[in-house]
């Protein structure tokens, strides 16, 4: 059976409007920072994660770990510099 799926809403710096993604709950922040970084046509490498409010999100933890709301929008960064 496949875990329950949360769908956000991803801003980037360099866009205007957010893409949408729907993940499942147990994917690493890591993971779904890469595949969001990946569909605004960013180059591979860095280490983007995501930004809710003024927190920077810890890539280790799930989707679910990370208290992301169904439906909420979170915004693209590279905590090394480059996103």
């Amino acid at each position: 059976m496949a875990p329950p799926t949360t769908t956000i809403s991803v801003l980037s710096p360099n866009e205007v409007e957010p893409k949408t993604f729907t993940w499942p709950i147990t994917m690493k922040i890591e993971d779904a920072a890469k595949e969001a970084a990946a569909a605004f046509g960013y180059a591979p490498g860095g280490n983007p994660t995501f930004k809710l409010g003024n927190e920077i999100i810890n890539r280790n933890k799930t989707l679910a770990g990370a208290h992301l709301k169904d439906g909420g929008t979170v915004e693209l960064v590279d905590i090394g510099g480059g996103v």
